[in-house]
């Protein structure tokens, strides 16, 4: 790969990064959105130019042109020199020096699977950003990423979550660097040492594993392992911004919606009670959730797929009436609501008040509507599904961020909260969250805050280790 050189300086906490994982030929950077974790990976790469033939990152879709947006900004690298494939049709030429692959592309298409593996050598550098998405050992995309390390010896991880469930999110990721890092060669192994799963007595007197985890065996050996090949760096440390605070508003389900909720307990409940008892209940319970979500969140029934003005979107218009003129970013996991929250708030404030933000839309058409509310004199309200606008924008326009409802991912609450929480961000910030008493929305948030507990202790023991001057440097 020709050499490079970059055109912005680095911040301080970005060179100690780099100083710490300079001399590793793989790493881990566990860096907070907003923290500049793109730059400092071009770092590292740039460093490592003239020993690499081609550089070969793997990111979520949503990601794609923003890195390379990214690289272009702060290096002389030519746009001619890459090449993104994300969806469609579009084929790696591998004739690039940085080719930037979309991981959803990976795991769909066996022929873009084939070509990635085709262009990685022995010198090629491979980099996964928000490496929370080969956290499934399982997974097909995990498996194809997992065979690509055989052919190439410098790799590096992106995030800012490492854990969102617990410490079985780490396996894949540390096996991804290398099984050296942890010490084991194969999940399982690496479960019977750290995991213990909840069991099930059945209806003959048995007991069965579930796939739920129980209990974790020495999460502080798994820190102790990980710390030396991985840079944690939270934003509250590296910059200064404003207070960000957190309140929940709590509303009563309607009649209607109550029915519809305690009779789809019901009905699960009797399915399950006529499964046999060897018959594995949890896709039921499962589903059960998601049904109980919908209904929640404005949804009549999983079939008819239709709203009403129901207590939470009185809520959601009182709360945009205490706050004057602020532009507003409104979160919902679904697609539905976004499209019914758009047509009241249209009625309520005007023709161009609103606009949508989710994966029904083109990317040129986001970016369209991107444009139309971040114009001072555009629309006042974002309106975006988690899993779309919750990755990969800069949003500091807004102050205030209403979340409509919620999901039990805890990536996928943290990566919205960052959209207007980053480097530029010179005002205050509310979050409020919209939670329906007595329902399946407080146990979201139950689980959410456990799971932000659980992260926060991991990135304590990380950074709590000194570092380790025996380290392995080149595994």
């Amino acid at each position: 790969m020709k050499n490079f050189s970059i055109k912005i300086e680095l911040l301080p906490h970005q060179k100690q990064a780099v100083e710490k994982l300079k001399p590793l030929r793989v790493g881990a950077l566990f860096m907070d959105m907003g923290t500049g974790k793109t730059l400092t990976a071009i770092e590292l790469i740039r460093l490592r130019s003239s020993k690499i033939d081609n550089v070969v990152w793997f990111a979520p879709a949503a990601f794609v042109i923003n890195i390379k947006k990214e690289i272009l900004k702060s290096t002389d690298i030519n746009e001619d020199d890459i090449e993104c494939i994300y969806g469609g049709n579009l084929s790696i030429k591998g004739d690039k020096c940085i080719s930037i692959i979309g991981l959803d592309s990976l795991s769909q298409s066996d022929r873009v699977a084939g070509e990635a593996y085709e262009i990685v050598n022995d010198k090629s550098y491979i980099v996964v950003d928000e490496s929370s998405y080969i956290k499934n050992y399982f997974s097909l995309r995990t498996k194809r990423l997992l065979a690509l390390t055989k052919k190439t010896s410098y790799r590096l991880l992106l995030t800012g979550t490492p854990v969102t469930q617990g410490a079985v999110d780490l396996f894949s990721q540390m096996y991804f660097l290398s099984p050296s890092i942890l010490g084991f060669n194969s999940f399982f192994a690496f479960a019977n040492q750290h995991l213990v799963y909840r069991e099930i007595v059945l209806g003959d007197g048995s007991v069965k594993r579930t796939s739920e985890v129980a209990q974790e065996i020495n999460p502080e050996e798994l820190a102790d392992k990980i710390a030396p090949f991985a840079h944690q760096a939270r934003i509250e440390e590296c910059v200064y911004l404003p207070p960000k605070t957190f309140s929940s508003h709590y509303i009563e389900l309607s009649n209607y919606q109550r029915t519809l909720y305690e009779q789809a307990k019901l009905d699960t409940l009797q399915i399950i009670d006529e499964m046999p008892d060897d018959q594995d209940f949890m896709p039921e319970y499962f589903k059960l959730q998601t049904e109980l979500q919908k209904i929640c969140s404005g949804f009549i029934s999983l079939d008819e797929k239709q709203l009403s003005e129901f207590n939470r979107l009185n809520c959601l218009i009182d709360i945009i009436d205490k706050h004057n003129d602020d532009k507003v970013i409104i979160w919902s996991k679904y697609v539905p609501p976004t499209n019914y929250i758009k047509k009241i708030l249209i009625a309520r404030y005007g023709g161009k008040s609103a606009i949508t933000y989710t994966g029904k839309l083109k990317v040129c058409e986001r970016e369209a509507q991107l444009n139309k509310w971040r114009d001072p004199a555009g629309a006042r309200f974002l309106i975006a599904t988690h899993s779309i606008g919750g990755f990969s924008l800069t949003l500091n326009e807004a102050k205030l961020m209403i979340f409509y409802d919620n999901m039990y991912s805890y990536d996928k609450r943290m990566q919205p909260l960052r959209r207007n929480y980053r480097i530029d961000q010179d005002s205050e910030t509310k979050v409020i969250d919209i939670v329906a008493d007595n329902t399946i929305d407080e146990k979201i948030m139950t689980a959410i805050q456990t799971k932000e507990d659980y992260a926060n202790t991991f990135n304590q023991r990380i950074t709590s280790k000194k570092e380790f001057k025996n380290a392995v440097r080149d595994l």
